[in-house]
């Protein structure tokens, strides 16, 4: 009996290495289920079956190792876990790190676009302000060509009427009897110096 004992636990112990070595220490306390199936002994099962044996059921009641084997296996996973945690917060600060330099960058790109908007529309704005006033000066100076052309238009007016008046009035005093030359030589007396005289043999004629 001891030395079917043996038997077992050997086969046992071969199907289980070859079981775990593929596996790392916290996959292998996640795949324990297994060491419950059949199909993971199957060593055991043929080294039965030569002696007469047929294995329908193995039971996986626990992993159980000596206190400082469990020690160190603890130390071990709770230094796998500290690491984990450590990257899991280096790559959750990694990603609030990219999150925020994407606000700020969405955020400067806004701004960038704003002040662009502002920058031409105080273009746009300057333009109009630029057009309006020449079109200021524009009214201004055509106003100012109509307000002299005017200006001149009432003066030849006036002249034309004074010449008009003055014309009446030579010929009202013609009709009175008025000796024209000698009215306008009493009304312009400077003109007497630009008197023509035509002197022809000894008779002289004056012209004024």
């Amino acid at each position: 009996e001891t030395r079917l004992t043996v038997f077992y636990f050997s086969a046992v112990c071969s199907d289980v290495i070859a079981f775990a070595s593929q596996l790392s220490y916290a996959e292998f306390h996640k795949q324990t289920s297994f060491l419950s199936k059949i199909n993971t002994y199957p060593q055991l099962c043929q080294r039965a079956k030569r002696i007469g044996y047929d294995i329908t059921q193995v039971v996986y009641r626990g992993y159980h190792a000596s206190e400082s084997t469990q020690q160190l296996q603890d130390a071990a996973i709770e230094t796998r876990t500290q690491r984990r945690l450590n990257t899991e917060i280096e790559e959750e600060k990694a990603k609030l790190s990219s999150f925020k330099l994407g606000k700020e960058l969405n955020r400067t790109a806004k701004r960038q676009e704003i002040q662009a908007i502002k920058s031409e529309q105080r273009q746009e704005l300057e333009k109009k302000k630029q057009l309006v006033e020449i079109e200021k000066e524009q009214r201004l100076h055509a106003a100012q060509i109509l307000r002299e052309e005017k200006e001149r238009e009432e003066l030849l007016k006036l002249k034309l009427e004074e010449k008009q008046g003055e014309v009446h009035l030579l010929s009202r005093l013609k009709d009175l009897g008025v000796d024209l030359t000698q009215y306008l030589v009493t009304k312009n007396p400077a003109s007497v110096s630009e008197e023509l005289q035509i002197m022809k043999g000894e008779t002289a004629a004056s012209f004024h």
